[in-house]
């Protein structure tokens, strides 16, 4: 089991920075910020970490299509990639919550959405000249030839049955959000069972994200409980 920890949007990129350091020091996996409508960009907040630090992987979750096009996400990831080194990693989502419904955007054919976006970022990955048209989204005449980097990695956020059993066949780890264990062992053998019989990355990653609010005094974190 590895550990990763989620910083609110709100930090300042020194502060994310900071964190970061600390979270290495500790042999935390990964950093991850949540991506908000109303806060600072989630990829370019990550830069002063990425130059700080050496081994922690860092990223947005969650990014959804319906707010970027695959296209600028792939380009916006893959220079995070090259700042860190190799160590980016995010989470794409359908969900058409936080910027989205900011924005006016409403989620249509979701599987299908995330499927095609991760494929661009994926082809973008690798540097070579690609000419993507799918079903919904088009990456055309795009060469990311400046990408050196290894490919970053890219989550699927799912939770309901259908993009549970899609995102397994392609995605390289798939990210649940506030999963009891026993909500957690019925993914993972959905998981499995969209798997049984196709190759698979051997180090195919389960994410669960569960929320603890780790404020500076009780009265802060007295505050954010009676939020939530």
């Amino acid at each position: 089991m590895r550990f990763h920890i989620i910083l609110e949007a709100n930090n300042s990129p020194a502060r994310i920075a900071e964190l970061a350091t600390l979270a290495e020091s500790f042999d935390m996996t990964g950093i991850w910020v949540s991506n908000m409508h109303d806060a600072r960009d989630p990829f370019i907040t990550f830069t002063e970490a990425a130059r700080v630090t050496r081994k922690i992987r860092l990223g947005p979750v969650a990014v959804s299509p319906y707010e970027l096009h695959p296209l600028k996400m792939a380009t916006s990831l893959l220079t995070l990639n090259e700042i860190a080194g190799g160590r980016a990693q995010i989470g794409v989502s359908a969900g058409d919550g936080g910027t989205a419904m900011a924005m006016g955007f409403k989620a249509r054919r979701r599987v299908r959405a995330v499927r095609e976006c991760v494929d661009i970022i994926e082809a973008a990955a690798n540097s070579e000249p690609i000419r993507y048209e799918g079903e919904i989204y088009k990456a055309l005449y795009y060469h990311a030839s400046w990408v050196t980097q290894p490919a970053p990695r890219v989550y699927v956020c799912a939770g309901g049955p259908q993009m549970l059993a899609s995102s397994a066949k392609y995605a390289q780890g798939i990210f649940l959000g506030d999963h009891l264990p026993e909500q957690v062992a019925a993914a993972s053998e959905t998981i499995k069972s969209a798997q049984a019989g196709i190759n698979t990355p051997k180090d195919f990653r389960l994410l669960n994200f569960w929320a603890w609010h780790v404020k500076e005094s009780q009265d802060d974190a007295r505050a954010e409980a009676r939020i939530w």
